[in-house]
């Protein structure tokens, strides 16, 4: 009798034992830059956050002669900024089949872990994106406005928390780029931008315009091959000129992040708690709770409007 193997397909082992290929983008780039930047803190206290704001300075000078009577001196007017934080959660479950099977050895990796590892990575991700978006007292791009409510203050009614906003409706241009920056340096701002901001499109049309103001690294310096577009960082007056994923592609955002304070403060920092068992399986729970701080809303600046 002979045996004829056409077929082995049922026989055959799997020849990758490693975990699942990550196929979705769910990185948090706003939220990592300010991360890396040291501009992501726990907040102390409890909520709303709140901090004062001084709009009228109680100095009065006067030049006077011999003789002549003093004068009084002024009233200063504060008012109170309040924050509260905005909260993300998400969820893993982990039926009891799964947790068998994983007590078992026979997965891979680690179903459980890479659920809850899951579910923190969407968390965070949501978070960046309320971060980058255009809600009242959640959003950057809200924050940083000229007729947005920010804090609870009305920049309509306190016009030094408004921040320098300028509606291009055209290309970005460095006579666009030298008239905000030398507004927000200007009285009565009083900025030192510090950084760029821009979506990865502004940030390419930015270089293409070729001015002296990006240094571009000889590529014999970095040891590349030739390539036109090596460059050692792009800036604009020395500023870093950062492109962060999300941002919306028409806008640009000059901060002073050295002024006052600017940083995500964190009241719930990211937390996993195990929730009460109603089924045969398991439920993580993961949550964050937060907010963007602007402690000095006027001395930051956006260009809207730019061509795409």
């Amino acid at each position: 009798m002979s045996s004829n193997l056409t077929s082995i397909d049922q026989l055959l082992r799997p020849n990758d034992r490693g975990p699942a290929t990550e196929l979705l983008f769910r990185r948090a780039p706003l939220f990592d830059f300010f991360a890396s930047n040291g501009r992501i803190v726990t907040n102390l206290g409890g909520e709303p956050h709140a901090w004062n704001l001084k709009t009228v300075s109680a100095a009065a000078t006067e030049s006077w002669v011999e003789g002549q009577a003093r004068g009084l001196s002024g009233t200063p007017a504060y008012v109170k900024a309040q924050l509260s934080p905005f909260n993300q959660r998400g969820y893993a479950s982990v039926t009891g089949h799964v947790q068998d099977q994983i007590r078992l050895q026979g997965t891979y990796e680690d179903a459980e872990a890479r659920a809850v590892d899951d579910a923190m990575i969407d968390t965070i991700k949501a978070f960046n994106d309320d971060l980058l978006g255009s809600t009242v007292d959640k959003g950057m791009a809200s924050i940083i406005d000229a007729v947005d409510l920010y804090a609870g203050i009305n920049p309509a009614t306190v016009t030094s928390w408004a921040s320098l906003e300028t509606a291009v409706s055209g290309a970005l241009s460095l006579s666009v780029l030298d008239t905000a920056h030398r507004t927000l340096s200007d009285s009565p701002r009083g900025a030192m931008p510090t950084v760029i901001l821009t979506g990865l499109l502004q940030k390419e049309k930015y270089e293409a315009l070729y001015d002296s103001n990006i240094r571009r690294v000889p590529i014999q310096e970095q040891g590349l091959r030739y390539d036109l577009r090596a460059t050692s960082g792009t800036s604009y007056k020395g500023i870093p000129w950062m492109g962060i994923i999300g941002i919306t592609a028409s806008e640009l955002y000059m901060l002073d992040m050295t002024s006052d304070v600017f940083e995500g403060r964190m009241q719930r920092n990211p937390t996993v708690k195990i929730l009460p068992e109603t089924t045969d399986g398991i439920t993580y729970e993961v949550s964050v709770r937060g907010f963007l701080k602007v402690g000095n809303r006027r001395q930051q600046g956006k260009l809207t409007g730019l061509s795409t």
